[in-house]
């Protein structure tokens, strides 16, 4: 008995789920500007760094701990907008694991950069609090931000908060439409039903009139280098002999 998965036509894809993919891909475009847009200002920034802790104490340190941070997120973007992408592919096709992982990916990235967006507009309307300056002859690291603000073109911030604002709000959608019922129907396991087979055993095969185990029908001459069987037979029997 053997089982195989039938399906009465090819499933189609629901206009939701094809909402949800088009809106993973916005989220990795997003994802390549913020990275492009970080890579940009790498240099600019680290020179900040740089001027601002000439002549301290281990100032290196500072300079290429701020490098390393910026990269960090840089490559963190990069790695997103691939798992968008990714995802994007194997939901359009209705691979179920992949609706779980964008379930996930999606809620921790509205976690995350919605504490970011959080933390950032508390920092510019209350200032940095409890932030030591001139500690171990260290520049005030609110001038320090200053510095980097006024080396980034203005354009760059405004860009990246609004893509921030997207990116989370496509991330909820995404998570909504994967959600409803015309997508769960899309990512329904096919369920195996019973085919019969195609081929039946050969004539002659075990079981058929005048194979060997069997007696040959009656009417049908014996299989040919087989000897008839043994046993009582129709024919008269012999005289005996004088």
């Amino acid at each position: 008995m053997s089982y195989t998965v039938v399906a009465s036509e090819p499933k189609r894809r629901p206009s939701v789920v094809s909402a949800a993919v088009a809106l993973l891909y916005v989220v990795a475009a997003l994802q390549l500007l913020s990275a492009a847009l970080t890579a940009s200002s790498l240099g600019a920034v680290r020179q900040v760094y740089a001027d601002a802790y000439r002549g301290v104490e281990n100032g290196d340190v500072y300079v290429t701990t701020a490098t390393i941070v910026l990269v960090i997120v840089l490559s963190i973007a990069v790695l997103i907008a691939i798992a968008c992408i990714v995802l994007a592919v194997l939901d359009g096709k209705g691979k179920n694991p992949a609706r779980i992982v964008t379930w996930v990916l999606g809620g921790l990235g509205v976690l995350c950069l919605g504490c970011s967006l959080a933390s950032a507009g508390l920092s510019s309307s209350f200032g940095n609090f409890g932030a030591n300056s001139n500690e171990a002859g260290l520049p005030d690291p609110n001038e320090v931000t200053r510095r980097v603000e006024a080396a980034i073109p203005a354009w760059q911030g405004t860009v990246t908060n609004i893509s921030s604002v997207v990116v989370v709000l496509a991330l909820i959608a995404v998570i909504i439409l994967l959600a409803l019922p015309a997508s769960n129907a899309f990512f329904r396991k096919e369920s195996e039903v019973w085919v019969p087979p195609t081929q039946w055993p050969p004539v002659g095969g075990p079981g058929a009139p005048g194979t060997l185990g069997y007696p040959p029908a009656s009417g049908y001459p014996p299989a040919s280098g087989y000897p008839p069987p043994s046993g009582p037979s129709d024919s008269p029997p012999a005289p005996p002999a004088a």
